[in-house]
């Protein structure tokens, strides 16, 4: 082997690693959209347990909550056909180490949702994250059992 072609050799070692390196990288961002992403799917699913695998202490709170408020739902409404949400679009954006954050974009029938949710890195792991002001406080739960109670005891749409 010659002297150019054992540098063409190391060159081209030397890019593959480079490339490798570099996907890796990139591959590492995109794994807090995975994470939610998974979380979403499994909240869809209405799998609260392992949702709850996926979340900060917090976002496990807000899951019991929407867990017990969905087993209550009248069994008459109830439905066993599973509705995914659709991302119209979603971008994660790592803010520092440990945080980061997720727009999306959400057009249904009803219109257009922008909205965006955190995630905070614990060790190597990316959690999905609920904060305190977005969970539904004690009052929004009455109202929420409240208005379900009406809907089921009002006769008046038959």
């Amino acid at each position: 082997m010659t002297m150019h072609s054992l540098n063409r050799f190391l060159v081209a070692i030397g890019f593959l690693v480079f490339a490798s390196i570099l996907l890796i990288a990139c591959s590492k961002d995109n794994d807090a959209e995975d994470i939610f992403l998974k979380w979403q799917k499994l909240i869809d699913e209405n799998n609260f347990a392992e949702a709850a695998l996926l979340g900060t202490p917090r976002c496990k709170d807000w899951l019991k909550t929407m867990e017990k408020m969905n087993s209550i739902t009248d069994p008459e409404f109830a439905t066993t056909e599973v509705v995914y949400v659709k991302y119209d679009s979603i971008g994660c954006q790592i803010l520092n180490d440990t945080s980061c954050i997720c727009r999306f974009r959400i057009k249904d029938e009803l219109g257009i949702i922008e909205d965006s949710i955190y995630l905070f890195k614990t060790g190597r792991k990316w959690l999905v994250d609920i904060p305190i002001s977005e969970q539904p406080t004690q009052e929004d739960t009455e109202d929420f059992l409240d208005e379900l109670n009406e809907t089921v005891t009002d006769t008046s749409y038959l």
